[in-house]
């Protein structure tokens, strides 16, 4: 929408992003219950959000079905391996590289969705909170 706008932005920081709200990948089955993140979960999320089910399919809310990434803002993005969102947070970064985005995708392949907040108790929240902080500083360069 930025872009449509004609607004530059600088970059985009995407931890374990939610690009779709269908809720349709190997990983939404694979992880919808016991991994912190539920589906009832996020179908709450998506209730407070869509005022009804056509709105899943805008792009504005599923910005995977977008037809087109061109010239949006470089993007990080980070995902955790057992998270709902894992598999669209893959696929949303592959979309934007095939559309020529800059893009650095890093998947703690051994944490669930939520972990960035728990570096007290996960070492790797804070591995992860220094890949986010240095992507977004690099960008500013």
């Amino acid at each position: 929408m930025a872009r449509d706008f004609g607004l530059n932005l600088s970059f985009q920081a995407l931890i374990y992003p939610a690009t779709s709200f269908h809720l349709n990948t190997a990983s939404q089955e694979k992880f919808y219950k016991g991994y912190l993140l539920t589906k009832e979960v996020q179908d709450w999320y998506h209730a407070q959000y869509l005022r009804n089910e056509s709105d899943r399919d805008d792009w504005r809310a599923s910005p995977i079905l977008s037809d087109n990434l061109r010239d949006v803002a470089p993007a990080f993005i980070l995902t955790c391996g057992y998270d709902p969102l894992v598999d669209e947070g893959r696929s949303y970064a592959e979309k934007l590289k095939q559309a020529g985005v800059q893009i650095k995708y890093r998947c703690f392949e051994g944490q669930v969705h939520g972990f960035i907040t728990m570096g007290r108790a996960i070492d790797e929240a804070n591995e992860a909170v220094y890949e986010v902080a240095d992507s977004i500083s690099s960008a500013f360069k």
